[in-house]
Parts: C-alpha cells; sequence; structure tokens
C-alpha cells in the first residue's frame, strides 16, 4: 500500500503547477453529473474556452515563426513570411514504381506466410488466383513505366516473374511448400535492395533541388530558425530517410528542437498546426518550469512516477 504521510507531503509541493497545468490539457470532456447537462457544466465550458485560446495563439506562433520546409503529401512545403506558402511534389513516378514492384513479394508473403505448409483453403488460392491476375496485367506494362536503364527494367521483370511462378505453383498443387516460399523471399531480397536504393536516391535528389533553391533564398537569421517538420506513419519514424537528409542540411544529429516528425498527421494544416503546438508548448514549459522540454513528454509523468513508487505490486509476483 501507499503512504498518505508520504503522498500528502509530496502532492502539498506539487499541487499548484500539476494542477494548473492538468486542468489546460485534461482530455475530453468532463463527466457530467447530477442535473448539469453536456453543454452547460461550467466545466467543459471553462475547458473549450481553454482549447480555442489555445488554438488562437498556436496560430499566431505558425503565422510568426518562419521559415519553415514541411514534408507532406509526398512533396515540400516551403514556408517564408510575406510569401505565399508554396508546395512542391518530390516524388517521381519512378519512385512509386520502384516500391510497387518491391511489394509484390510482400504481398505474397502476408498472403501465404502464416499458412500452415499443405494444403491452401478456398479462398487462400482465390486471393492467390486474384493476385497473379494482377501481376500479369502489371507485367504487360512495366516497359512503358519510368525505369531508367535496361538492368532497373530486367529486374522488375525478374521480380514479377518469380513471383507469378509461386503463385502458379501454388495454383496448380492447391498446395504450399514453405522452403520454396522461402526460396522466393530469398531471391526477391537483392532485388528489392535495389529498387529501395534507386526510389529514395530519386525522391532526395528531387528535394535536393527544391531545398537547395529555397536555402539560398534565406539570410543567416533565417537559416539559423529553419525548422523542419516530417510527416510519416509511426513505422517509418525511425531513421527516416527524410529526417535523416535535413539532419544533413541543418547539420544536426536528427530530431529535436529543428527537426520535428508529426506522426501520422498527413494534411498540411496538421503538420503546421504540430508546429504551433511545438512551438507554445515550448513556451509554456519555460514559463511554468524553467525547462522547454517538459511539455514535450507527460505532464503527469513525473507525478505518476512517484506516485507508483509508493504501491505495492506484491500481488502481482
Amino acid at each position: 500500500m501507499h503512504s498518505p504521510k508520504k503522498t500528502t507531503h509530496y502532492l502539498s509541493k506539487q499541487f499548484f503547477l500539476t494542477s494548473v497545468l492538468a486542468c489546460l490539457c485534461a482530455f475530453g470532456a468532463q463527466a457530467q453529473h447530477g442535473k448539469i447537462t453536456e453543454g452547460k457544466d461550467p466545466f467543459t465550458k471553462m475547458n473549450s474556452f481553454f482549447r480555442k485560446s489555445y488554438a488562437k495563439t498556436r496560430q499566431k506562433l505558425i503565422e510568426q515563426h518562419a521559415p519553415v520546409i514541411a514534408f507532406v503529401n509526398g512533396g515540400l512545403l516551403f514556408v517564408r513570411k510575406g510569401a505565399k506558402p508554396r508546395w512542391e511534389n518530390i516524388t517521381p513516378a519512378l519512385y512509386t514504381e520502384l516500391k510497387t514492384v518491391s511489394h509484390v513479394p510482400l504481398a505474397l508473403y502476408v498472403i501465404l506466410g502464416l499458412e500452415k505448409e499443405g494444403v491452401l483453403s478456398t479462398g487462400k488460392l482465390q486471393e492467390l488466383k486474384d493476385f497473379m491476375g494482377l501481376m500479369t496485367a502489371a507485367r504487360k506494362t512495366l516497359k512503358k513505366r519510368s525505369f531508367v536503364n535496361t538492368q532497373q527494367l530486367q529486374d522488375q521483370f525478374t521480380q514479377i516473374d518469380l513471383g507469378l511462378a509461386l503463385a502458379d505453383k501454388c495454383l496448380r498443387t492447391n498446395k504450399l511448400i514453405h522452403s520454396e516460399l522461402q526460396e522466393f523471399l530469398k531471391k526477391s531480397q537483392a532485388l528489392i535492395q535495389r529498387n529501395v536504393l534507386a526510389a529514395i536516391a530519386a525522391q532526395i535528389d528531387v528535394a535536393h533541388t527544391f531545398t537547395k533553391e529555397f536555402y539560398s533564398t534565406l539570410d543567416s537569421q533565417e537559416k539559423k530558425q529553419l525548422i523542419v517538420l516530417v510527416s510519416g506513419p509511426k513505422a517509418a519514424r525511425k531513421d527516416h530517410a527524410i529526417t535523416q537528409y535535413f539532419a544533413k542540411v541543418l547539420n544536426v544529429k536528427g530530431e529535436g528542437a529543428r527537426i520535428l516528425y508529426t506522426e501520422s498527421v498527413f494534411s498540411r494544416k496538421g503538420v503546421l498546426n504540430i508546429l504551433g503546438t511545438f512551438l507554445l508548448d515550448t513556451q509554456v514549459g519555460i514559463s511554468f518550469f524553467n525547462d522547454k522540454w517538459r511539455m514535450h513528454r507527460d505532464l503527469l509523468s513525473d507525478a505518476g512516477r512517484y506516485y507508483i513508487s509508493t504501491l505495492s505490486f506484491e500481488d502481482f509476483r
């Protein structure tokens, strides 16, 4: 059990800041009690007022802070004071087409990889037949795509042909042999690696051109203030290629005060709102805690860590 005396002592020192900030950052509507109906609860109205004020101040900070480069929707959004934001596509057709072919072995793995060896179900056989038809149709268009040389084009034929051969064998025998699937994946590895390298090189080359152009227009102070936002899914966050690129541009290690990863936010407005939240929360952290990073982690983390340390977990051992 926790110690009431120990807990009370700690909370007496932390109560003011924690209670104020907890109120400000509470999630969702407050629980309704008694005769108070939703929309009339003064707690809900007060919290809604805070959120509107927060949004206004955040927008003001977004407008005040520039320059910004945001990677979003496959392109770069360039923002500078006094100029209309400009979005440039940095994802050429070659990038998309190379990744699409590299999805062939991944597709066959997710169809077959978790199946037991032996006879395949009717549903799986139909799934394979459907995908085989799509591979066959895609193969016919390869020469019309953006592949840059004979070897690259041949790699795409090889990858799809490997996939067709595996699917055809399973359909003819109605069976899955795991060693054959593993052999297919092994043969696909080098093809995938070459495609991935060519794809990201194509994207970064375009990004490099636009970024150099934008950067050359900035004065020395703007270059010091430049912040980059990278929009992407959670799974791709670690060592994201665009984050790595801009770390070199800004001469920083990676994510931090100048590179923000906006996880699973894919609209231009949403990405810029993340910037505003970062800027405002940094000021809140400095003003309340004399720590610019304090609001970039769970506000309740310190108190939670302390309180959890006062509990007994013997019942779980």
